[in-house]
């Protein structure tokens, strides 16, 4: 393997979570369309990728807090002293 390969391993891997993880420019998502129809390689790759991510992804959610917790936190805050 070349440096040339390793820096386009590291950048077709660096794509592949950016785009799956919606932290892409369009740009990005454009190229990952178009490798994701053209390089079967690469399409393994992501569906690789994707089930490893998958999982964090679930476990993340699972985690989050409740959506109105800051609201709930800046009412006790705002709240007259008891």
């Amino acid at each position: 393997m070349n440096q040339d390969d390793g820096v386009t391993r590291k950048s077709s891997d660096e794509l592949i979570i950016r785009v799956l993880q919606d932290d892409c420019t369009p740009e990005e998502r454009t190229e990952f369309d178009q490798l994701s129809v053209s390089d079967q390689n690469f399409a393994r790759k992501v569906a690789a990728v994707k089930t490893w991510l998958d999982p964090l992804s679930d476990e993340e959610a699972s985690q989050a807090p409740d959506e109105t917790l800051l609201d709930d936190i800046f009412k006790e805050i705002d709240a007259p002293d008891r």
